[in-house]
Order: structure tokens, then sequence, then C-alpha cells
């Protein structure tokens, strides 16, 4: 039986399932019954994967709530989406019922003997609102996403098909568990019975400390974290010797910049590989080793065209919005209690995304499908925001369409003096004619949401100097 290497010791999974059958018991017993509604709100560790299986295994709801949400928004959250029980870590006040999740190691022999019963998800699988998640909310407050289990779990084994994840696998997903993406990972090592290491996102000295020893292959996290780890790897040799059985370096969240991808490719031998999905419709698109192209072909399941604005399907090369037809997308959105379904049309789901599929079917992601009108001429952010992290932006890049004033501005990370007089540069010589910047903002750092992804209505809002609720350190501004 696999392990679990956390902060605070080993666990198995075979004792993660016996504490799940624990949990499941333990809701059941405070009347929660299936379908009703249970919030998690906890920090990664062994426990939390034992809680997540146990409310499965009882059929329960689960509304997941990323443990760094501020206690006031965590409080509308749970009456928004009725959750009737709330399974948390974090000390109150809390109103309603409360059940504490235990942090402290188990640590077990290796002589696990049976669990007492047998861990069945067929029930929570039928629920249409199995999982309640928060969608990605780069450009406004997350709204609850609804999916059955069986999305859920289809999804996974789409991912293990594509990727060519194994049991002998080591995983480490720096990422918080309570979204998609780092909960498909941990959900993806125990259906394969393959060793996870689990430690809080923000902690990669402490999961490079387990992740070394149990010779890691699969690293996934967002492009920030990556640009840590692979500057630490430069640096230190100790870093870059626990690292060097990786073999599925990968990103996903956020907007993976080329250069940094080829940093990724000196370091591993393969690029970072780069992914496409959301939390409404799941894991879309996946690079691989064998066709490590922008974010890849498409999974099994999955069909996606690229349209333009009249609806007809455009070809290879051209850019217009994503569209994705799938079986296994969310049920809708959770409003007042009830699921307001995703829409669908003729078995096509729009993602408001800008993009291209080239010759060999792998998608490239642009970005949002927003429109800047000036006069008559149509101008898409997303597109330039690309363009200049093609040709090379040093940080993270958000170009926004300022409606009011008919303007672009462009939000750029840039370091040092070096990384400044490059961006002014690009976009000097990149964003030109309708394209050209209007406002450049130099920053220390992007903004993220809890997601990962650039927090674009922290930028939106910074479009008013006279709000105080700003976000990043500026280091330089430039008006052209």
């Amino acid at each position: 039986m696999a392990t679990l290497l956390t902060p605070d010791g080993r666990t198995s999974f075979a004792e993660v399932e016996r504490r799940a059958l624990e949990h499941a018991a333990e809701v059941s017993a405070l009347g929660v019954r299936p379908g009703d509604r249970v919030a998690l709100k906890a920090a990664n560790s062994a426990e939390w994967v034992a809680w997540f299986l146990g409310l499965a295994h009882a059929a329960a709801s689960i509304v997941l709530v990323d443990p760094r949400t501020p206690h006031a928004l965590t409080t509308r959250r749970l009456a928004s989406t009725g959750a009737e029980l709330l399974v948390t870590d974090e000390p109150g006040p809390w109103l309603g019922r409360i059940l504490p999740v235990l942090t402290c190691g188990r640590t077990t022999s290796g002589d696990d003997a049976s669990p007492s019963g047998i861990l069945d998800l067929e029930r929570w699988c039928a629920l249409p609102d199995a999982l309640v998640m928060a969608s990605g909310g780069s450009t406004g407050e997350p709204k609850p996403v609804a999916k059955s289990g069986t999305a859920f779990l289809a999804n996974l084994e789409a991912n293990i098909e594509a990727m060519g994840h194994r049991s002998d696998d080591v995983f480490w997903p720096i990422l918080p568990l309570p979204h998609q993406y780092g909960l498909g990972m941990a959900m993806i090592a125990w259906r394969l019975d393959a060793d996870l290491v689990l430690c809080q996102a923000e902690r990669i000295d402490v999961g490079l400390r387990l992740a070394g020893p149990a010779g890691v292959s699969v690293v996934d996290g967002i492009p920030t974290t990556w640009r840590t780890l692979l500057a630490l790897a430069e640096r230190r040799w100790d870093v870059a010797r626990a690292l060097e059985k990786v073999r599925l370096p990968c990103s996903g969240a956020a907007p993976l910049p080329p250069a940094l991808a080829e940093q990724g490719r000196r370091r591993f031998g393969v690029p970072l590989l780069d992914s496409y999905g959301s939390t409404e419709l799941g894991n879309l698109t996946f690079a691989v080793p064998d066709c490590p192209t922008a974010c890849g072909p498409p999974v099994r399941g999955v069909r996606i065209e690229v349209r333009a604005g009249d609806g007809s399907s455009l070809p290879a090369g051209r850019m217009g919005e994503i569209h994705v037809s799938y079986e296994h997308v969310m049920s809708g959105y959770l409003v007042n209690d009830r699921i307001d379904p995703v829409e669908v049309v003729n078995g096509w789901c729009p993602t408001g995304d800008l993009g291209s599929l080239d010759a060999d079917g792998a998608l490239h992601v642009i970005g949002r499908a927003e429109v800047l009108g000036r006069g008559p001429t149509r101008i898409y952010p997303a597109a330039v925001e690309h363009c200049l992290r093609e040709a090379g932006a040093p940080g993270g890049v958000v170009v926004l369409g300022d409606q009011r004033r008919g303007r672009l501005v462009c939000f750029a990370e840039a370091r040092s003096e070096d990384q400044q007089r490059l961006v002014r540069r690009l976009v000097e010589t990149v964003c030109v004619g309708e394209e050209a910047i209007d406002d450049l903002r130099l920053l220390a750092g992007i903004p993220t949401n809890l997601n990962g992804k650039p927090d674009r209505a922290a930028l939106l809002r910074r479009l008013n100097r006279d709000d105080p609720a700003c976000l990043g350190r500026g280091i330089g501004q430039d008006a052209s």
C-alpha cells in the first residue's frame, strides 16, 4: 500500500481509508444524510484526504473551502451553499455544527490490517452536486460550481491516460487541495495507489525535504511556483538533486511563459508541460513529453472547436473563441440552493477564452475573449498580453481594457532595473498601432487569487488611483 508523506510523518493509504470510514460514521451519527452539504476547510494533510474520502463514502455533497479564505467570506460561502456542517482545522467562532480536523500525524507500521469495511463512492458519484468548488474568480468573486462525482472521477481517468501516470510514480502537487488541480492530483495518486507528498503549497522548502528522498517523479504547480523552484535548482545542488527523477514537470491554472517552459527543458529534458481546463469543465488538454507543444491535444472524450464571432468553425492557426464538447462537465452553478445548468448549445459549451488549434491538434490558449472597442477597431487585450509573453516578458504580465477610457493598460512584473528596461522595450516594439499600450505599470509582483491565477479584479481596481483596495507593491510606472 502506497504512502502519504507529510511534515507530520508517513501514513499509508490503508490507514487513510480506515480513517475515512471512521469519519463517515462520525457524520452519519450527527444526522448527515446522503445529499446533505458538508463543508471542508483545512490545510493540506493526510487527514484532509481522509475527511474528503469519508464524506464521499457518506454520500455528502462536499463544499470545498480554501483554508486561506477569510473568515467573513467563508461564512458567506457556507450560507450560500447551504452547508449544514463544517469540518475544519481553523478555530472559530463559527455558527452551526463543527467537527475538528486533527492535524497530528499518524505513523503506521508496514503490517497494516485490512480496513473494517470497504470504501464505497457509488452513492456519492450519483449526486449532481457531489463536489462544490469555487470557480476561478480571476475577474470577480468566485462562484460555487457543482459537479457530479461521476464527472470528477471520469475526468481523472482521462487525465491518467493522457499523461501516462503510473503506480510507481511519486506525486508532489504544490497546490492547495480544495481546488480542482490540487484535488485532482491527490486523487490520482489515491486511484493509482502511488506515493504522495503533501504539505502547504507555500512551503516549497518543506516539500523538497520530503519529495527528494522519496524520488519524486511527477510535480504539478502554477507558473510562479515553477519560477521559484527552478531558480532554487539553479543555485543549490541539493534542490537540483531532489528533482533529478522528475519525468513529468506539469504546470497549470495560469498562463505559462515560453521562457519558463524552456527553463524546464534545460532541467528535466522536457519543457514544463502546460494544460488547459477549468473548474467548470474539468481538465481538457495536456501537453505531454511526446507532444509538448502549447497546452497539448484534448484528452479522451473531449472535442474542441475554435469559432469566429458568427459561430462558424475556424481552421487551424486562426484565433477565435474556444468551444468544448464533453460529457463530464459541471452540473451547473449553485444559486440559492439550486443548480443553474451549464450553457450547452447543440452539445457545445462556450468557454469565453481565446485560442487556436494547430495542425497537430494542440491547443494554444491566448486568454479571455474580452474586447476593447477603439472606434471601429476591436482589440483583444488578451492577445496583446499573449504577444508580450511570447516575446519574452521576464515575469507575469496582464493587459486589461479600460472600457471607460478606451485604453489598454499593461501590468508587468519587473523586479530589477534590467527587467524594467526589457519590459519597456517590449511594450514599445511589440505593442504597436491599434494595440499600443496607453498605460504601463511595473510591479514587483502580479497579485494572484486563491486559485493561483492573476487577480484581474484587483488590477482593475488599481485603474482608479483613489481606490484604497490596491494590491501589490509598485516599483515604477510609465504612462505613454
